[in-house]
């Protein structure tokens, strides 16, 4: 998949289009410089044979940015919409700058659209099969307290669900918007009034140590889309809506190398 062409579709239908759904775009990764373009296959296979070695191949770029932009606003009948995608999901890897332009560019478009939308789709989750982080991340180093796709959805899409108005919404779902949880031992008793922080929970269980001293198993629970947010959300939509919001993801998402 190119954006030229995700563009193209999207030129001779924006105004009409009703339904759209954007599953996990991905491209060939970008060159530079920059690989002319073509009108079919061959012609690119025959470039590739004689000129490839001519462009420099820039490392993470398969993940499509941009091809929305240029329609935003222009989607005057779109009744439905679903966006599905691959995310970082360990804490030790760096925060990824072209994951959050994707992530600003999907709220700008649900928020041009809300007005409009009857049912919206939000999905994301983990590839099956990549496993590592970005070039410069340090492992064992953590750079958040969510996993890097969940902290890009607090801080660019839940605003925006937030804000509405949905005034046509029949059916909204959030799925792998999921939780981190971090365990220690401890001998005194963990405060709960330390957590005064939505969607931050803290369970303590009271055991024994094989001398018999009294100890507690703490897990500090951090959500990322809170059960308050939830709630907010919730009131925000019409009577009889339906909002879904699950923490597992849906299924595992394959990105492709």
């Amino acid at each position: 998949m190119t954006r030229d062409l995700v563009e193209r579709f999207m030129q001779s239908s924006t105004g009409i289009l009703e339904r759209l759904e954007l599953h996990n775009l991905l491209q060939c990764e970008e060159h530079e410089p920059p690989f002319p373009k073509f009108n079919d296959a061959q012609t690119l296979k025959t470039y590739l044979a004689n000129h490839g070695p001519d462009h420099r191949t820039i490392a993470e770029t398969q993940r499509m940015v941009g091809a929305l932009e240029p329609f935003i606003g222009r989607f005057a009948a779109l009744t439905s919409l679903c966006i599905a995608t691959f995310g970082e999901t360990h804490l030790d890897c760096l925060p990824n700058e072209r994951d959050d332009r994707r992530f600003t560019e999907w709220a700008r478009m649900i928020s041009s659209v809300c007005q409009t939308l009857r049912f919206l789709s939000f999905k994301q989750g983990r590839d099956r099969n990549f496993d590592e982080c970005p070039r410069g991340s340090r492992p064992g180093r953590t750079y958040g307290e969510y996993r890097p796709m969940d902290q890009l959805f607090r801080q660019r899409i839940m605003p925006v669900l937030l804000a509405g108005p949905w005034p046509r919404i029949k059916r909204m779902e959030i799925r792998g918007v999921g939780r981190t949880v971090e365990s220690w031992c401890s001998s005194i008793m963990p405060e709960q009034n330390d957590l005064a922080v939505p969607g931050v929970y803290l369970d303590v269980k009271q055991t024994l140590s094989g001398r018999g001293e009294v100890k507690y198993e703490c897990e500090e629970i951090r959500i990322a889309f809170p059960y308050e947010k939830r709630e907010e959300l919730s009131k925000l939509l019409p009577d009889g809506a339906d909002l879904i919001v699950e923490e597992e993801q849906e299924r595992d998402y394959e990105f492709v190398y």
